[in-house]
């Protein structure tokens, strides 16, 4: 975390608050960088197989980006409502929010899988 003690010593005040939410979102920032860097190095990967491949994995890339939208969204979602509950001491509400959350992203991400594997070209339309 040397990261985050340089951005606490160089803070001083009101930037305390600056500093540590910038430690928090360095591997939210970080995810987003890689997940950036796996499409375009699979879209570099196939350059040379043609236009129709390329395409292909950059439809795989706008479903996988959709994904982690949707995803992106719900964390923020249970950290609000978490954060709520733990402000009034209720952890088992908390707990019972972020276990919601957690479902309801992996049941999104079921269908999404399944949807993609039994009807590609729906997919497809729908992103084109």
């Amino acid at each position: 975390m040397k990261i985050k003690r340089n951005l606490e010593k160089h803070s001083k005040g009101k930037y305390k608050y600056i500093a540590k939410i910038a430690a928090l979102a360095l591997p939210i920032i970080l995810q987003n960088a890689a997940t950036f860097a796996s499409g375009f190095m699979n879209n570099m990967m196939v350059a040379s197989l043609g236009q129709q491949v390329q395409c292909g994995v950059y439809m795989g890339n706008q479903v996988q980006l959709f994904l982690q939208i949707f995803a992106v969204g719900i964390d923020g979602t249970i950290i609000l409502r978490a954060t709520r509950h733990l402000g009034r001491s209720d952890k088992g509400a908390a707990r019972n929010s972020v276990a919601s959350g957690i479902q309801l992203s992996l049941f999104f991400s079921v269908l999404l899988t399944t949807v993609c594997f039994f009807a590609p070209e729906f997919v497809v339309k729908i992103f084109t």
